[in-house]
């Protein structure tokens, strides 16, 4: 039987709760203001009453937190070892990335992370908070599902290019989920970053949305070649509104992505002037084991 959630809206209650059978722990303290003293009560509370925590979630949104407040919350998860299952939500706290570069190396403590979520929209990261983040994502060798919220972060091709490169070595990873709307990527980091991908062989389920980048033909094409490479993906969902992509460029990225024999449900988001190409030519039909098929052309940004 599963064990419930115990859910705190306030860290006081949870640092003298003494919950010490409590497996599934979720920390409300959205638009809280939380000092580096209430954190570090966290931290060593943490290990010691929480022994068997597996499940953790940390909701910290427009928190106002400090640069040091990343490290002292990873420090007393580090001490956790039976984590599996961590979320960590960071949306509007302008973090940068000296902040995720301690949680970038902090995630090698976390040796049995299988499910990893970590929300940074508008969080300042830029592409040397990417970049360090990667770094210790490749490290959590045992990690199945991934879910990265990056929007607006003001991501280019070398923060992107990175990230591939570190999950190619993620040789587990089953599940990802990447959120990188209205960022700068352009072909380098879409290339680097599908290549990398191409390399998960167990990952079964991409989600990804690209909307407002710079995304050109010749990217979303040697994407769709990647993309046919991943043997083993059977749910694709793809948002690419916005970008630099024509007719031509969605019709080549179809093209290659038919090669894929393995893919039984493919979602898409693309532009309305782009929507004629795919029902003209009926090539995501081609797809031979395609099950389900959802062209969407949604205007809302």
């Amino acid at each position: 039987m599963l064990q419930k959630t115990n859910i705190f809206e306030n860290i006081n209650d949870f640092i003298s709760s003494n919950s010490q059978n409590d497996q599934h722990i979720q920390l409300n303290l959205n638009k809280q203001n939380i000092s580096n003293k209430n954190l570090l009560e966290l931290a060593n509370t943490l290990p010691v009453q929480y022994k068997d925590l597996q499940t953790f979630e940390i909701y910290l949104q427009s928190c106002e937190i400090s640069e040091q407040a990343i490290f002292i919350i990873c420090y007393g998860l580090s001490q956790c070892t039976s984590l599996q299952s961590l979320l960590i939500d960071l949306q509007f706290d302008n973090v940068g990335a000296k902040s995720i570069s301690d949680l970038g190396s902090s995630l090698s403590n976390f040796t049995n992370l299988i499910n990893f979520k970590l929300f940074l929209y508008k969080s300042n990261i830029c592409d040397d908070g990417i970049s360090t983040l990667a770094n210790g994502l490749q490290k959590c060798i045992n990690l199945t599902y991934l879910a990265l919220y990056l929007q607006e972060n003001n991501i280019q091709n070398q923060g992107l290019s990175n990230l591939g490169v570190q999950l190619a070595r993620c040789t587990n990873l089953e599940n990802l989920v990447i959120d990188l709307k209205n960022n700068q990527v352009g072909a380098q980091g879409l290339n680097a970053f599908g290549t990398g991908i191409s390399f998960c062989k167990k990952l079964s389920a991409l989600n990804i949305c690209l909307n407002q980048n710079k995304i050109c033909c010749k990217a979303i094409t040697n994407f769709g070649v990647s993309l046919a490479e991943c043997s083993n993906l059977k749910i694709l969902d793809l948002q690419i509104q916005k970008n630099k992509i024509n007719n031509q460029g969605l019709y080549k990225f179809a093209t290659e992505l038919v090669n894929n024999k393995s893919l039984i449900q493919l979602t898409m988001l693309i532009d309305e002037s782009n929507i004629q190409t795919i029902l003209r030519h009926k090539l995501l039909k081609k797809l031979c084991s395609l099950v389900i098929l959802i062209i969407d052309i949604n205007n809302q940004f």
